[in-house]
């Protein structure tokens, strides 16, 4: 009775939320008539039955929409989601890439740059800062950099493929073979007993032996 009598409170008090409610029970009404017909409901108290199972729908609609308003507006809820998390796990590079495609190499730099500074090594703007830093019109410093940047800050995910990089990038030009070295050292023994590990040692070997020795 409670429940009704609040019910009637607020259709009395809001003409949208009562026309609403008599659209909601003639829509639903069939409905109402289906289920008594699945559940052998008598003719005769079919409509009463009906009647019921609208006035029931409604009534749990009348509670269920408030809570789910204040659910929504709460900061904490999906407003924190799709503000702080989707948003930061979704990074935009598609103009970067088109600002590299267009040839203005600097720019594309400088906004990759802004994007590490907000969002931090975050794959796809690690993805295009490589392809431009170590491609032929970028800085090997700055490859150099944001692949240590990546190495430190996901190490689970980047740690084997950034020391990859890192010794291809060192390996291809003889005065920085000691940082291979170190390197290859590196990769050895963060993972030893694989491949990886088995192809460094054999690299530091190599460069050890060459006729002129830019290693120790």
């Amino acid at each position: 009775m409670h429940s009704l009598r609040r019910l009637s409170t607020r259709l009395t008090s809001n003409p949208v939320r009562l026309a609403v409610c008599i659209l909601a029970l003639l829509f639903l009404s069939p409905f109402g008539f289906f289920a008594g017909a699945l559940l052998h409901v008598p003719k005769v108290i079919r409509p009463w039955f009906a009647y019921s199972v609208c006035v029931a729908v409604v009534l749990l609609m009348n509670w269920i929409i408030p809570k789910f308003r204040e659910w929504m507006k709460s900061s904490m809820n999906v407003q924190w989601f799709f503000l702080h998390y989707a948003a930061d796990r979704t990074v935009g590079v598609s103009h970067v890439e088109a600002m590299i495609s267009a040839g203005h190499y600097d720019h594309a730099a400088a906004e990759i740059d802004a994007l590490l500074a907000k969002h931090g090594a975050e794959a796809e703007v690690c993805r295009v800062g490589l392809g431009l830093h170590l491609g032929p019109f970028g800085s090997r410093e700055r490859g150099e950099q944001l692949l240590r940047r990546m190495r430190n800050e996901h190490p689970q995910a980047y740690e084997k493929m950034a020391t990859q990089r890192l010794i291809d990038l060192y390996i291809a030009q003889p005065e920085t073979h000691s940082k291979a070295l170190t390197e290859l050292r590196r990769l050895a023994a963060r993972f030893p007993g694989t491949p990886e590990a088995t192809g460094a040692l054999h690299a530091i070997d190599q460069l050890r032996s060459l006729p002129t020795r830019t290693v120790a």
